[in-house]
């Protein structure tokens, strides 16, 4: 008779603790706490820039959220080794709403993509097509 108490009490702590430590309800996935769900903003009116001595930057437009601790930057650059036709061209997330350097150089079609501090990013900023021969050719293309 003990043995059977003993086993109905083992039973009831593992649901108990069990239940505790998955939660209730029929979900028992790992949910994420709810600033961790929202999405981040995607950057928009990405312009490019040329200044006399023909050096290009891209700049956005920052994000007042706090979530967005900075942005990664992509280039179209299709390979058949990569899953993905973009390449981040940063290493490390940028702090500020703008870029420039020798990436811009020759031209190309970027997006950009808000980065929170975990790591975490937004979707795609529309492309942004960027021609330092003709800037007049520079344009952030809709629904691409």
């Amino acid at each position: 008779m003990l043995s059977r108490k003993l086993l109905i009490l083992g039973i009831l702590v593992t649901a108990c603790l069990g239940t505790a430590l998955v939660g209730c309800g029929s979900d028992s996935s790992v949910v994420a706490p709810p600033g961790d769900q929202q999405p981040l903003p995607v950057p928009d009116g990405l312009n490019a820039t040329v200044d006399a001595q023909g050096n290009v930057a891209l700049s956005w437009q920052a994000s007042a959220n706090p979530a967005v601790a900075g942005f990664n930057l992509y280039r179209y650059s299709p390979s058949p080794s990569r899953e993905s036709s973009y390449l981040k061209v940063n290493g490390a997330p940028l702090t500020n709403a703008s870029s420039s350097g020798e990436i811009f150089a020759l031209g190309g079609d970027f997006r950009v993509k808000s980065v929170a501090a975990g790591g975490r990013e937004s979707a795609a900023s529309q492309l942004f097509h960027l021609d330092p021969f003709s800037p007049s050719d520079n344009v952030q293309h809709q629904g691409r």
